[in-house]
């Protein structure tokens, strides 16, 4: 039999064996939860991190998109630019300087009303439709009406951009073309409201004449010429493009943001004012504009040269359009910053310090007026 002190010195031992067994446990936990932590910590800044990657590629596709918006809309109302179907801009500005009726139904905006709307000009003594005419950027607003004649009140002054040029673009629209019956529907799209240009050919003994009216499509209706093969009804459209320091804006107080954003003034027929010249934003986050006119000065159906609006002293010698704008993304990237300048045409833009947070991508483009080089 074991003796009393020998049986204390095995629970003595025992007891000690538990004691360094539970302090062992103790360590090893806490050696997991910091290995756990660590190992949290970097699960944590990974998904931060892909998090902020997949932000930024989905800001590279928002400026891309943007830019292609850009593009396609800018390329296919330059290109429309002085289209009036199967009508001379001889025989649409006539009908155009005589349509009274049409110029006082329009809502204007400041002096950007009906006359403006229905703007002729004159080449050669001729009153001809005025299919483009573009102004050079300045500092201010006020010093591009006052320099270059731009209507007031159609822009807010401090919601335009400095330095971005300002395009304006009249055209029959080949992509709309209603029948006579529903020219004087109210319905969705209204047509009644809707400025149209109809015209059409008489072929007689091989002699094409051609016959214009410009008015309301209400009526339009009561011209007593059917819809027959070479008569068409175009939705007239007139446009001004510029860039305004904000997408998103309220009538009351003005802009809600800092996104610069390409901006087209149109004539509407959706509106309780219609026809109305109405703001619409075509693509946010576009930083800069600039154009050039592609000229041919001697009238040989050949581009002689890239002038800016300042040097234009003919627009119907206009035949092309080189188009130069900056996309740029809709948030900031903390590591990034953008000391470019960017060579726009005849205009260098620099962006300024408290914008160097984001990417940019430069985009240009030559766009034909189709209407004028067409043989």
């Amino acid at each position: 039999m074991k003796s009393l002190s020998q049986n204390s010195k095995v629970n003595s031992l025992a007891s000690n064996g538990k004691k360094s067994s539970l302090g062992l446990a103790l360590i090893e936990l806490m050696i997991a939860i910091t290995i756990g932590a660590v190992l949290t910590a970097g699960v944590i800044q990974i998904f931060i991190s892909n998090k902020s990657a997949y932000k930024l590629n989905e800001e590279y596709s928002a400026l891309q998109e943007n830019g292609r918006r850009t593009l396609r809309r800018l390329g296919y109302s330059i290109m429309m630019a002085d289209h009036w179907g199967i009508m001379s801009t001889f025989d649409v500005g006539t009908k155009m300087a005589a349509a009274t009726t049409v110029k006082s139904a329009v809502t204007g905006l400041g002096n950007c009303d009906g006359d403006w709307v229905l703007e002729t000009s004159t080449t050669n003594g001729d009153v001809v439709a005025s299919g483009i005419r573009g102004y050079e950027g300045e500092n201010t607003l006020a010093e591009i009406i006052t320099n270059s004649g731009l209507p007031s009140g159609c822009i807010v002054g401090s919601e335009y951009v400095a330095n971005s040029d300002i395009v304006v673009l009249r055209y029959a629209d080949a992509g709309q073309l209603v029948d006579k019956a529903n020219l004087g529907s109210t319905s969705d799209p209204n047509y009644a409201d809707t400025v149209f240009i109809r015209g059409g050919v008489n072929n007689i003994k091989k002699v094409i004449f051609p016959f214009t009216e410009v008015a309301l499509g209400g009526d339009v209706t009561d011209l007593g010429v059917p819809d027959v093969d070479g008569v068409y009804n175009y939705p007239y459209a007139v446009e001004l493009y510029y860039l305004r320091t904000c997408t998103e804006k309220d009538s009351g107080t003005g802009c809600l943001d800092k996104k610069p954003a390409l901006v087209h003034l149109r004539l509407s027929s959706e509106t309780t004012n219609a026809p109305e010249f109405v703001e619409e934003v075509v693509a946010e986050n576009i930083e800069q504009l600039q154009f050039l006119y592609g000229v041919d000065l001697d009238n040989d159906g050949n581009l002689d040269d890239y002038i800016n609006a300042d040097n234009v002293t003919d627009w119907a010698q206009v035949i092309s359009v080189s188009v130069s704008f900056i996309s740029r993304t809709g948030i900031k990237s903390p590591e990034f910053s953008d000391t470019n300048t960017y060579t726009m045409l005849d205009y260098n833009h620099t962006p300024a310090s408290t914008d160097a947070k984001y990417h940019r991508k430069l985009y240009e483009k030559n766009i034909l007026i189709r209407n004028r080089v067409r043989s």
